[in-house]
């Protein structure tokens, strides 16, 4: 469903109040590779692959400005000239997963906005997985990827290029959103992708039901207990679902319900699979769920 007027505005503010002051985009200083790589893409485009170009400064209203696309029309049926701003490709993020979206994104973008190497143009990449309406009203999964194409004298990221590639269409089909990160060597950054899950998990801990969130923090509270009994060498596999059952005063079967989705959700946020909830639990202790939950 589109953003309404409202929704619209009350974006825009967020993301007028979210970006930083940028400069002049001056890195790299030629445009000539940059040129090179458009005509090349124009070339090669595939039918299934579409691209933009946007400039972070934002414009008259300080939004973000969509400078150059290609594709957009063969894609998703959409008129070039309507792709005007940021705006516009947020709009297209199916409601289901936009906040999300946006929450994934403004982590990632505040990330590498304070790398603390220099980034190459058209080399570091944010790779995430999304749900995009076309003109025609009908959902895809495409995989876009976000990579800095011009800085300022601060190596702040001025000029954004983001590669859209459609995967599959979407009705039954879940994907996770699997945000990475890659430098300008190839290599995955996964401790970067934890700082993104890191400012996020709090969506993880909004998802679980009151009674799941009651046997997730008893499962911590049952380990803490463990590991001050062992001086600190508990791991918590010392704590299993007959302890949880009986200090919720549950039906061991109904721990057993809840841990199971629990993890479950936990495997679809942190697109990963666990060994079993042991692991599911730590995975979640270790990003901090718990800080967002109360026991009721």
């Amino acid at each position: 469903m589109p953003l309404s007027p409202n929704e619209k505005e009350q974006l825009a503010h967020a993301i007028r109040e979210t970006l930083p002051e940028l400069g002049d985009p001056i890195y790299p200083p030629s445009n000539n590779k940059i040129d090179a790589f458009l005509e090349k893409l124009k070339a090669v485009a595939h039918h299934d692959e579409y691209y933009i170009i946007m400039d972070l400064r934002g414009n008259q209203n300080g939004i973000p400005s969509i400078i150059w696309n290609e594709g957009i029309d063969r894609c998703l049926g959409y008129d070039r000239k309507e792709v005007k701003d940021v705006l516009f490709t947020i709009d297209l993020v199916h409601d289901d997963y936009r906040e999300q979206f946006l929450r994934f994104s403004s982590a990632a973008y505040h990330i590498l906005q304070h790398y603390d190497e220099r980034l190459e143009s058209l080399q570091h990449r944010y790779i995430i997985n999304l749900p995009i309406r076309k003109a025609n009203e009908k959902y895809v999964w495409v995989k876009q990827m976000s990579m800095p194409l011009k800085m300022d004298a601060n190596n702040k990221i001025v000029h954004q290029m983001n590669c859209y590639t459609i995967m599959s269409g979407f009705n039954g089909v879940r994907l996770p959103f699997a945000p990475r990160i890659f430098d300008s060597e190839g290599k995955r950054r996964k401790e970067l992708e934890e700082q993104i899950f890191m400012q996020v998990v709090d969506i993880l801990a909004s998802q679980l039901t009151k009674k799941e969130k009651n046997v997730f923090l008893t499962y911590l509270k049952l380990k803490r207990e463990a590991n001050k009994q062992k001086n600190g060498q508990s791991n918590g596999h010392e704590v299993v679902r007959d302890d949880i059952a009986f200090d919720l005063d549950i039906a061991l079967n109904t721990a057993r319900l809840h841990m199971q989705h629990i993890k479950s959700k936990a495997e679809k946020f942190f697109c990963m699979v666990f060994q079993d909830y042991h692991e599911a639990f730590a995975t979640m202790e270790k990003f901090g769920v718990d800080r967002h939950l109360t026991q009721t």
